[in-house]
């Protein structure tokens, strides 16, 4: 126990670090340009453990292109504040089998919007050096204050977030690295497809999740799986799961 809690401080020094050397006081990406936007997204399997997918979407049609699959056991259990440890390996796996690299990085989770100003979606666009947004579906820290319309997320007096409300589910929008609030927001809402979250993150889920079923379900093996050699895998964005 007492090795587990100075790893977990060691952790928690290394997102300090991590949210001082951050940007996102200005944009590092020029939306007039945005061609490849990336989703990032992972589930879970009872048998195999993490199932993480990164899919790559044609911007502003949204159409899916291709897709990057991680699987493996996560390094830590699941402690608030430090998913980014526990989730960003096997998405840097996912990410690595992509084609045509992205401009921008959408990331199923939060960016500045974290106790130390540094969620999985800073870590993963500072690593790979990729503006990027977090979004998640549950507020982590922070209060809410409205502002010219605009549902904003506080805290310790800092605006670090907003809130965007999309059918019945809050959506939680935060910079991760390299691009401003206000762009955050601006492509969040514009990657918004009839589904309660952007298009990118919502191809993401959608695939983890069904990939989780087929394999414990045992209709697939994780190697059939990691190689996609089988047509069902191929068929996941395409045909409704009616398994």
């Amino acid at each position: 126990m007492h090795n587990q809690l100075l790893d977990i401080e060691k952790l928690i020094r290394l997102q300090v670090e991590i949210a001082v050397k951050n940007v996102y006081s200005h944009d590092l990406i020029d939306v007039g340009k945005l061609k490849w936007v990336a989703g990032f997204d992972v589930a879970y399997s009872k048998k195999y453990g993490s199932v993480a997918v990164v899919t790559l979407l044609e911007y502003p049609s949204m159409r899916l292109i291709e897709y990057g699959i991680g699987l493996g056991e996560p390094p830590i259990s699941y402690i608030p504040g430090l998913l980014a440890f526990r989730e960003a390996p096997s998405l840097y796996t996912a990410f690595q089998q992509l084609k045509t690299k992205p401009q921008l990085l959408v990331v199923d989770g939060h960016g500045i919007a974290h106790p130390r100003f540094a969620g999985i979606a800073t870590h993963i666009g500072m690593a790979l050096k990729i503006p990027s947004i977090g979004v998640a579906k549950k507020k982590l820290i922070g209060h809410m204050v409205e502002k010219d319309g605009r549902k904003l997320l506080v805290y310790r007096g800092k605006i670090v977030g907003e809130i965007l409300s999309v059918g019945r589910r809050r959506l939680y929008i935060s910079p991760g690295y390299g691009i401003t609030l206000e762009t955050a927001t601006i492509l969040v809402r514009s990657m918004l497809k009839g589904h309660s979250l952007p298009e990118p993150t919502y191809q993401a889920d959608k695939i983890s999740k069904a990939i989780v079923r087929y394999l414990d379900r045992g209709i697939v093996t994780p190697r059939q799986v990691i190689e996609k050699r089988i047509t069902l895998i191929h068929n996941l964005t395409t045909t409704r799961d009616r398994m």
